[in-house]
């Protein structure tokens, strides 16, 4: 059970640099990733091309080629012991990356040490865009490992049919492209576009004697390969159809002999799948069934920078094509992914794996097991992989090596970020205050506020990767920066998360390296953070005194002026920080909570002895409602009461309330005393004018 798939390093990479927790100027400037359009992606140096495959339950990543220029999408053979892939060659290496000549070698990796070049293309001349492609082209192997259809890189498209025991070209089918074949092996599906150039695609199949084509269903809007049925009848598509309006964008099964589409399920009206003021969203990501059939060998395909990109689709079946997972990266409409079941029409759930503010690439679902393989958008553009189960939504990144897992902190650093611009400037005395860290203090975001969820899904999901071991192959792995912000990564994600214990042990490795007074300043005021919210109330107010008292009073300048040496207060928001833990502390103590203060009077609400003590003039007059008179309230700015609320408080119905007034929590009743639960006699309520003998 592995994971196959190309990962591209580029030449530029935005890190964290040391001491990006304590100061958000020391984070990377942000940008989008990879799926950018290219006159927006970096021009400097040339970026790293690698292929890995990574074994699912232990989390190995093993490195299955490694090059300078492009190299495609993997293919699995049907026994799940070779993999194939093209390898785009220069004429001349180093040259201008926007346009380049070279030939394509067409490479079968049979072991880690052990491959060979099948054939070669020569005269092979890419552009920028095709050069950015590339990464996307994708052979399929037939299940009886005798052919293989290779898309041909250039400017023109077309399939290749390859024998790979003899490496020469069986057979070309000009204007082809997406090819699928069938679990016998006996039929080959593609798609053809037209010659006229317009958007009409034509599904066509041809026999394994390589003979006459024949068209299936005309279609439109298709970039997935088709998938076979395992009897071989039919093929699943998405696609729209021509021939009938309104276009909706489809699940087709469409019937090989009859060549008849009919709608398995809708997708266009699938929740966020809906057409974007940009246009209609490409299909992407081919996943070709005949790796899922033999073996449990996955495949990845790769969302390469190319102009059309800011919309994606992409698929992934079971064996059965009893469930798909699916997802559409439109223009304004937020990422999330599909979970369905076909037969049924039915959408079992919809969910993002990290966070909605990351886009989503190509898919690819497990045959015989509820677990999907996604690619996501990240800050450096290079999309790693990430393995979902279905049903426990548990998630596990894959860094193959420290490049990848440095990019995987570098983006949900950023993510996690965003959502705390969310939380309001904190303030003190109508003074902006400072925060040590880019961490809030406990309770300035609620725990019903949506971010906050979010936020610990992206603190849980990122600490799993950090108690990983770390991997030696990597293109940065010797530079020592890498792994220096990562105290502070274990930091930031163990607070997201609400694990207070480790994040204490986490400012004790920090404060060991603390080498400036401001720093050893800041890990204190932290840790004073972590024990408030840990309800380590005593030990929070011993830290945050002693920062008090330490940090002594104002600061003052003294300035020449033409009138005089004038002494002027020097603002500094960051001393502020102090007092306004020292204030949230209060507000949050339990004693402050429990015990009335000097001007407030109890209210008893445990349950009293029944009927005891009770007035009935009080009941005689009405309800009383306990209100403040106006000025008492507290409120702050524009929350006073209106003005009704002076009657409420004095009106006729008694006096108001002159001091501020404190509920205490009911308590259950206490067992009566001997001599029955009422001690001395009821008086007798009567209504007024109604005397005992009426």
């Amino acid at each position: 059970q592995w994971l196959a798939y190309t990962m591209v390093e580029p030449a530029d990479t935005p890190t964290l640099k040391p001491g990006w927790l304590y100061d958000s100027g020391a984070l990377f400037p942000a940008r989008r990733g990879s799926f950018l359009p290219l006159d927006e992606r970096p021009k400097t140096g040339f970026p790293r091309y690698r292929i890995w495959a990574t074994e699912r339950v232990s989390g190995v990543s093993v490195l299955i080629a490694d090059a300078a220029y492009p190299l495609s999408s993997p293919a699995w053979d049907s026994d799940g012991h070779t993999l194939f892939y093209c390898r785009f060659v220069p004429r001349l290496p180093g040259t201008d990356p926007s346009r380049l000549r070279g030939q394509c070698e067409l490479v079968v990796q049979e072991s880690l040490d052990r491959q060979r070049v099948i054939m070669t293309l020569p005269d092979i001349t890419l552009d920028r865009d095709q050069l950015a492609t590339f990464c996307e082209l994708k052979a399929s192997w037939s299940p009886d490992g005798q052919y293989l259809a290779v898309p041909r890189p250039g400017r023109t498209a077309a399939i290749l049919i390859v024998l790979p025991e003899q490496g020469r070209v069986l057979k070309t089918l000009d204007r082809a492209s997406l090819p699928s074949w069938s679990p016998d092996s006996s039929r080959l599906t593609f798609v053809r576009t037209a010659r006229d150039g317009s958007s009409t695609q034509t599904l066509q199949v041809i026999g394994h004697d390589f003979g006459a084509v024949r068209a299936l269903a005309d279609l439109s809007e298709m970039s997935e390969p088709a998938s076979w049925s395992q009897d071989g009848q039919s093929v699943l598509v998405a696609a729209q159809r021509v021939q009938v309006r309104p276009q909706n964008f489809e699940l087709l099964r469409v019937f090989i002999d009859a060549g008849v589409a009919t709608r398995a399920m809708l997708l266009r009206d699938e929740g966020p799948f809906r057409e974007s003021n940009r246009g209609r969203s490409p299909l992407r990501n081919p996943q070709p069934p005949e790796n899922l059939d033999s073996n449990q060998m996955l495949t990845l395909g790769l969302d390469a920078p190319s102009p059309n990109a800011a919309q994606r689709f992409s698929l992934g079946f079971d064996r059965d094509q009893e469930q798909c997972i699916f997802s559409a990266d439109l223009e304004g409409q937020i990422p999330v992914i599909g979970y369905s079941n076909i037969r049924r029409q039915t959408v079992l759930k919809k969910f993002h794996p990290i966070d909605i503010s990351l886009r989503i690439g190509s898919l690819a679902l497990h045959p015989d097991d509820q677990l999907a393989a996604v690619r996501i958008d990240t800050l450096g553009g290079s999309s790693p992989p990430l393995l979902c189960d279905l049903g426990s939504m548990n998630v596990k990144l894959v860094a193959p090596d420290d490049y990848t897992r440095q990019e995987w902190l570098t983006t949900l650093v950023a993510t996690a970020h965003g959502l705390l611009q969310t939380v309001p400037q904190p303030s003190l005395d109508g003074q902006p205050v400072e925060r040590v860290s880019l961490l809030p203090a406990p309770s300035e975001m609620l725990e019903q506020n949506p971010a906050m969820s979010r936020l610990h899904r992206i603190g849980k999901v990122a600490r799993t990767l950090l108690d990983e071991p770390p991997v030696d192959q990597s293109s940065a792995g010797n530079d020592d920066s890498v792994g220096k912000p990562q105290g502070e990564c274990r930091l930031f994600f163990d607070y997201l998360r609400g694990n207070y214990k480790d994040a204490e042990a986490d400012l004790d490795v920090l404060a060991s390296r603390a080498a400036t007074p401001d720093l050893r300043f800041r890990l204190l005021a932290l840790r004073a953070q972590v024990l408030h919210a840990w309800d380590m109330t005593h030990q929070a107010r011993a830290i945050i005194d002693y920062l008090l008292k330490v940090q002594g009073g104002q600061t003052h300048r003294v300035e020449e002026t033409p009138a005089g040496m004038v002494l002027t207060q020097v603002a500094d928001p960051g001393r502020l920080w102090t007092r306004y833990l020292a204030q949230r502390l209060v507000d949050k103590s339990p004693a402050a909570k429990s015990s009335p203060g000097e001007n407030e009077e109890g209210i008893d609400l445990r349950i009293p002895i029944p009927m005891d003590g009770f007035d009935g003039r009080v009941i005689d007059e009405g309800i009383h409602f306990p209100r403040r008179r106006p000025g008492l309230g507290g409120f702050g700015p524009g929350m006073a009461p209106g003005p009704g609320a002076g009657r409420m408080a004095g009106g006729p119905f008694g006096p108001g309330l002159q001091r501020p007034q404190r509920l205490f929590p009911p308590q259950p009743p206490q067992p009566a005393e001997p001599g029955g639960p009422f001690p001395r006699r009821f008086r007798r309520f009567d209504r007024p004018g109604q005397g005992p003998g009426q």
